[in-house]
C-alpha cells in the first residue's frame, strides 16, 4: 500500500503531518485515540518554519513540509531515537539536545546504526527559537532519553512533547534520570497554560490533566504491576498498561527494572 502524506491544521500556522499507512484504526486518516501513529509537526512563523521531528517514515517528509509554507524550514528533534530521525542524512542538519548526540552519531547497539554526514546544532533548556512573530521555547525533559526536550508554543498554548508526555512511554532503553526526578519535572509543567499536548505517536491532542495523571500512575501503580513485556533488541521490561487504548485516558509504560526499584527506595 502506498504511503500518503497528509496534514491537519491544528491551529493557525500549526500543522500535524501524518501518513495514511499508520492510522489509529482502520481509517488511515482518523485522528481518534487508538493504535500508535507517526506524526511530525510544522510550526509556521512570519519568517521561517520549524518541523518538529522526522517521525514519519518517508523520504518525502521534509520536502512536503517545506512546500506547505514556502519558508526556510529547520528540523527540531525532541530526542535522538531512530523513529524520530527518519531520513535525517538526506536533510543534512537538525537541532538536538547535546545529551542525545551519541544516539544519532553512534547509534544504539542492537537497535540502530550511526547516522553520518549530518550537522547537529545544540538545543538548551529555555532556549527561544524565533520564527518571526512566533517563538518556540525549549524545555529540557530528561527521562525518555537524557536529551529529550519539549517545545512550547505560547501563541497557541500547545506543548509538543515527542515521546516524553504521551500515552505510551518507554523508559530506560539507554541510561537516564530516576523516575521520581522525571515525574517532578513533568509536574512542573502544570504551571504552563497548556491547551493541548501533541505527541509523535498519537494524532489526538492530550489534555493538560494527562501530565499529573501519568505521574500518579507511575508512582502508585507501576510498582504494583507484575506484568512484563519483551521489547525486541532490548529484552524484558516492567510494563504498566492502564485503560483502553481507544480513549484519551490510556497509559502504557515499559520500564527497565532498575528504574522501578529506584521508585521504592
Amino acid at each position: 500500500m502506498e504511503c500518503t502524506l497528509f496534514y491537519t491544521e491544528l491551529s493557525r500556522g500549526i500543522y500535524r503531518i501524518s501518513d495514511s499507512l499508520h492510522g489509529p484504526n482502520s481509517d488511515g486518516f482518523s485522528d481518534a485515540p487508538g493504535r500508535a501513529t507517526q506524526n511530525s509537526y510544522l510550526i509556521q512563523g512570519q519568517e521561517r518554519a520549524a518541523l518538529i521531528d522526522l517521525a514519519v517514515d518517508t523520504p518525502d517528509l521534509f520536502s512536503y513540509a517545506c512546500q506547505l509554507t514556502g519558508l526556510p524550514t529547520q528540523v527540531l528533534l525532541t530526542h535522538g531515537h531512530p523513529d524520530h530521525v527518519y531520513n535525517l542524512e538526506s536533510v543534512g542538519e537538525a537541532w538536538l539536545h547535546p545529551d542525545d548526540y551519541d544516539l544519532v552519531l553512534k547509534g544504539i547497539p542492537g537497535i540502530c546504526f550511526p547516522i553520518h554526514n549530518v550537522v547537529l546544532n545544540p538545543l538548551k533548556d529555555r532556549q527561544k527559537i524565533d520564527l518571526g512573530e512566533r517563538i518556540l521555547e525549549v524545555i529540557h525533559m530528561p527521562g525518555h532519553t537524557l536529551g529529550s526536550v519539549l517545545f512550547w508554543d505560547k501563541l497557541s498554548g500547545f506543548l509538543f512533547s515527542g515521546d516524553s508526555c504521551s500515552r505510551r512511554l518507554l523508559y530506560g532503553l539507554t541510561p537516564t534520570v530516576p523516575l521520581d526526578e522525571h515525574c517532578k519535572k513533568i509536574a512542573g509543567l502544570a504551571e504552563l497554560p497548556i491547551n493541548h499536548i501533541y505527541t509523535a505517536h498519537d494524532r489526538c491532542g492530550l489534555p493538560k490533566a494527562h501530565l499529573l495523571r501519568s505521574c500518579e500512575l507511575i508512582r502508585q501503580e507501576l510498582p504494583k504491576s507484575a506484568t512484563t513485556v519483551i521489547i525486541p533488541g532490548i529484552g524484558i521490561m516492567r510494563n504498566l498498561r492502564w485503560g483502553d487504548e481507544n480513549t484519551l485516558d490510556y497509559f502504557d509504560m515499559a520500564v527497565e527494572e532498575s528504574y522501578v526499584e529506584g521508585l521504592l527506595k
